[in-house]
């Protein structure tokens, strides 16, 4: 009777102590969830937001004290890796400061993230296409421009969507539906340089107006295109660009702020170049000074093209009037021998309607390309009116004259 009085005891006595702890734990348990409530308790859905942002900003403090605590005498290849990291990180945040103050940074931000969903790259690149989207960055200008250059068999063109991004030019086509943008080229600025469309050297045009050369380099090797604009306004803004980016990038690489590694290249174009191959390069870029002295061989020699059509309906007769004549005669020229380019200018029309989402129309005229219709609807409805009467009355005259042609073979 005693042990099992024992026994009993023992057990209300574990009972309680098993009580008690629980009673404990159902506290300790409660503390952190209330203390997890206050904690959330001011976080709102835009204090989640800019917390991304604000780990961003954090980062270049953290660098520019990492790189004070390892001097370049100590590890100058560590040292100068970090500070490459740190410029890029300034530069990052530079634009997340100028994007919130600049509706129009916001604004090339917004066509960058549209572009992105419909570039379509080659599936034979080298890396994948988000590093290649992170590397070009964000878009400094989006239009339509006629791109002209030679093959090994012929002289072709076509209207192209060109991106101008911080270091590049990229050229893409579309398909039928407008549903994505393939991408044919991406030309790198650096070492690239603007030259008038008869410099003498590769392809020669004298005929369209607001047109210009773009020379680049690629694999070694210098290449040349044609751009055409449609007016004025929009020539001389792609012009004022692509000279802007091209000093910027030559800046920069004066100043090693522009990693050779880090430039990206892509040319899908069946398009011949103006010389043979340059020397090795040891994998990084050299100025075009230097590249030039390297140079072994002739040049290609000049031909004639002729570019009809790019230009707008209003801007024709500016066009006449401004053009210089040129000083060259024509009587040897044979124009059985001189290949013509003449794009339709619905074609363009059609692209400017598919990129109006992610058009730069700050910047360039839109719509570009204005056609006869525009300028004057009625009497184009009319002669369209009178074009479908006369081919009716001539197709009810043919069927009358074949009906009694049947009816004399008939007799």
């Amino acid at each position: 009777m005693d042990r099992d009085a024992t026994s009993i005891s023992k057990t209300i006595a574990d009972w309680a102590t098993f009580e008690r702890g629980l009673e404990t734990l159902s506290r300790s348990t409660a503390s952190i969830i209330n203390r997890d409530a206050t904690g959330r308790k001011g976080l709102t859905f835009s204090d989640l937001l800019i917390k991304p942002i604000q780990r961003v900003c954090k980062y270049p403090l953290f660098f520019t004290d990492l790189c004070k605590q390892t001097p370049a005498c100590d590890d100058p290849v560590a040292h100068a890796e970090l500070q490459k990291v740190l410029f890029r990180l300034e530069a990052t945040v530079h634009e997340i400061n100028r994007a919130q103050d600049n509706p129009s940074t916001r604004k090339l931000i917004e066509i960058t993230w549209r572009l992105q969903d419909k570039l379509s790259f080659k599936a034979t690149q080298q890396m994948s296409t988000p590093v290649l989207l992170r590397l070009l960055g964000h878009v400094q200008l989006c239009g339509v421009l006629h791109v002209a250059y030679e093959t090994n068999e012929r002289i072709t063109g076509r209207y192209m969507i060109c991106i101008l991004y911080r270091s590049s030019l990229l050229l893409a086509t579309t398909n039928k539906a407008f549903s994505s943008y393939a991408v044919d080229a991406i030309i790198s600025l650096l070492n690239a340089r603007i030259e008038e469309p008869d410099n003498g050297i590769g392809l020669q045009c004298h005929t369209a107006p607001f047109t210009w050369k773009l020379v680049f380099q690629f694999d070694r090797r210098e290449y040349e295109i044609i751009l055409s604009a449609c007016s004025e306004k929009e020539g001389e803004e792609w012009k004022d660009r692509l000279n802007a980016r091209i000093a910027a990038e030559a800046h920069d690489y004066s100043e090693c702020c522009s990693p050779a590694g880090e430039i990206v290249t892509l040319l899908d174009l069946d398009i011949k170049s103006l010389d043979p191959r340059l020397g090795p390069f040891h994998n990084l870029t050299r100025l075009r000074s230097i590249q030039r002295a390297a140079t072994v061989g002739p040049k290609a020699s000049p031909r004639q093209v002729i570019i009809k059509h790019t230009c707008s309906q209003k801007e024709i007769k500016t066009a006449n009037a401004v053009d210089p004549p040129v000083l060259r005669s024509h009587s040897h020229l044979s124009l059985h021998n001189i290949p013509i380019l003449a794009p339709r200018r619905t074609e363009r029309s059609k692209l400017e309607s598919a990129l109006s989402d992610v058009w730069s129309k700050d910047a360039l005229p839109y719509p570009g390309m204005c056609g006869r219709r525009a300028e004057n609807a009625f009497r184009t409805s009319a002669n369209s009116i009178m074009r479908k009467l006369s081919m009716a009355s001539i197709a009810s005259n043919f069927s009358k004259r074949s009906a009694n042609g049947k009816r004399a073979s008939g007799v």
